[in-house]
């Protein structure tokens, strides 16, 4: 059928999008959550690219009034007016008169609080500006420590606010790699495709480089090639996605948020049951099947911290142990702008939209360690913010789910204070500290 990239029958779909509090220990039945009445008349300020309104996550049908203390303002703007606030989303002001004393031409889209990027609907929580002396205003700052890289000393974030790093979650968004002898792996992909079946698996030296369309584009059969060489990645996706291979299969641990070819990343400990196989074989197959959810199980180890999650001390004063928190930020499902792309398909470069989209980055920390302490003045109104800030890094875990210290995947050792901070947040560890 012209135009069709792919069909498939309907099934039933199950609710995934609560990992994340799970993964928290927050759910209905106790703890901090529901002693916190959900953070009714929490009020948490958000500095970021804008928001979509529209978005069913900025439904208010059951939440009450605005709370009285609000002394905040609706500011309307091009096609945003103010009948797109409600008791949820209870105000949005704009800021570009920065952009505009650069550049008196600078031409706006929209004029007004709509998110142009899709950063600022999905994350809700960028903390940016100048936080000084903002403890003794009654306001807790927050800021991610960047994606810079595992170097010490690239964290970014003042000594005056929370500073948050990211960790990895239990759940992963996967695909099945099983190769002809019936060994099966489970890898990483966003692919959005179905699967392919018992497709030609290729392992060659000078092919599996990915570093030239024109020569991967010489195979004169449909294949699905082994590359195994180097963390980094982003070069090698873009030479197969201009050759005409079927598919990859990437040996790294590099986890991308946007897979628009079947690409199926595995880890370098099943690296050799792929190529050995495809080494000895006369004729090796493979099927991939993507779009599965599996959970951590065994040994398995979570939350772990991820390279590209920046490490302290802190940049402005090496005395200053940052971050000073993790929390899990890797591949998170949440509110999309609708102006911005969701995705794109196949070698046409085929844009998708959606009300929502996955990301990962340490930006995606910062809405859990602000939602926590939320919750928490929610319940010890008599807190003060360094209160609240203190509780929650001194009831952190520096555990895993084997009991041993969470591991720095770059180095595959126990990580350090530079790395993980105090520890993962427990926000009902938090709440048990009395007053």
């Amino acid at each position: 059928m012209l135009g069709c990239i792919t069909a498939y029958p309907d099934h039933t779909l199950h609710v995934g999008t609560n990992r994340t509090t799970n993964f928290l220990s927050l759910n209905k039945s106790g703890g901090l959550w529901p002693a916190s009445n959900y953070g009714t008349d929490a009020i948490m300020g958000i500095i970021d690219s804008g928001v979509w309104p529209n978005s069913a996550s900025f439904r208010d049908d059951r939440n009450g009034e605005i709370p009285r203390w609000w002394k905040g303002m609706c500011e309307p703007g091009i096609q945003f007016k103010s009948l797109m606030y409600n008791c949820k989303l209870i105000g949005v002001r704009y800021f570009n008169m920065g952009n505009i004393s650069q550049d008196p031409n600078i031409s706006f889209v929209y004029n007004s609080p709509w998110d142009k990027t899709g950063h600022g609907t999905h994350t809700k929580s960028i903390a940016a500006g100048n936080y000084v002396r903002a403890l003794e205003k009654g306001v807790l700052a927050s800021s991610s420590t960047g994606n810079r890289s595992s170097d010490l000393m690239t964290v970014a974030g003042n000594p005056w606010s929370l500073t948050v790093g990211v960790s990895t979650i239990d759940r992963q968004l996967a695909c099945t790699l099983t190769v002809g002898n019936q060994k099966t792996i489970i890898g990483w992909s966003l692919f959005m495709g179905r699967a392919f079946l018992n497709a030609s698996l290729l392992y060659n030296e000078t092919l599996t480089r990915c570093n030239s369309p024109a020569l991967l584009s010489e195979l004169t059969y449909n294949a699905i090639v082994v590359y195994s060489e180097g963390p980094r990645i982003n070069n090698q996706i873009s030479t197969v996605i201009e050759s005409t291979v079927t598919g990859a299969i990437f040996i790294s641990t590099d986890e991308r948020e946007e897979y628009r070819f079947p690409i199926v990343t595995i880890k370098l400990i099943e690296a050799p049951t792929v190529i050995n196989y495809a080494k000895s074989t006369i004729d090796p197959k493979a099927t991939i099947k993507f779009r599965q959810t599996f959970l951590a199980r065994g040994a398995n180890r979570v939350p772990q911290i991820p390279e590209y999650s920046s490490r302290g001390p802190s940049l402005s004063y090496r005395g200053v142990l940052k971050p000073d928190v993790v929390v899990q930020g890797s591949l998170v499902l949440v509110a999309w702008s609708l102006k911005v792309v969701t995705g794109r398909v196949g070698y046409n470069n085929l844009l998708l939209s959606s009300n929502y989209n996955i990301l990962l980055g340490t930006s995606m920390t910062c809405p859990q360690a602000l939602g926590v302490a939320a919750l928490l003045k929610g319940i010890h109104a008599d807190w003060s913010l360094a209160a609240i800030w203190s509780a929650m890094m001194t009831t952190t875990n520096p555990l895993d789910n084997t009991n041993n210290l969470i591991l720095d995947v770059k180095f595959s050792r126990p990580a350090t204070g530079l790395d993980m901070a105090a520890g993962q947040i427990d926000p009902n560890k938090a709440l048990s500290i009395p007053n």
